[in-house]
């Protein structure tokens, strides 16, 4: 008599033997293209309103973003190197655009406006 116990104890063990030999490991510096992504966005961020008031859009390494400390809630909808487009929780859409790697544009569909964007708030008095 076939003992299932003992049989079904090493056609385990087999599999276990098969499956650590044919498991391929991901490499452990792996390149992770948004978190590469999302630091040309992280920071705050300065720019002057239509009213002549200034600013300031804040953005995280996680892309939550604030806007003169108030969160919006916002969906991202594309992420490159070159733009970062969000639609907000009405429906209207936001974007910041770089150039060399920074942010320098922030369009806001709400008031159909692009703002200059600067790294300083000391800048934004230059302008």
């Amino acid at each position: 008599m076939i003992n299932i116990k003992k049989n079904t104890t090493w056609y385990i063990s087999l599999m276990n033997m098969m499956n650590i030999f044919t498991y391929r490991k991901r490499p452990t510096k792996r390149y992770d293209r948004h978190k590469f992504l999302n630091s040309f966005y992280e920071g705050k961020w300065y720019f002057k309103d239509n009213t002549g008031l200034t600013r300031m859009v804040q953005i995280t390494k996680e892309l939550a973003i604030t806007v003169d400390d108030y969160p919006l809630n916002v969906k991202i909808d594309k992420l490159s190197k070159q733009e970062l487009l969000m639609t907000d929780h009405y429906g209207f859409h936001l974007g910041i655009f770089t150039k060399d790697g920074m942010p320098y544009k922030f369009y806001d569909e709400t008031e159909n406006m692009v703002y200059f964007l600067f790294s300083k708030k000391d800048s934004i008095n230059k302008i």
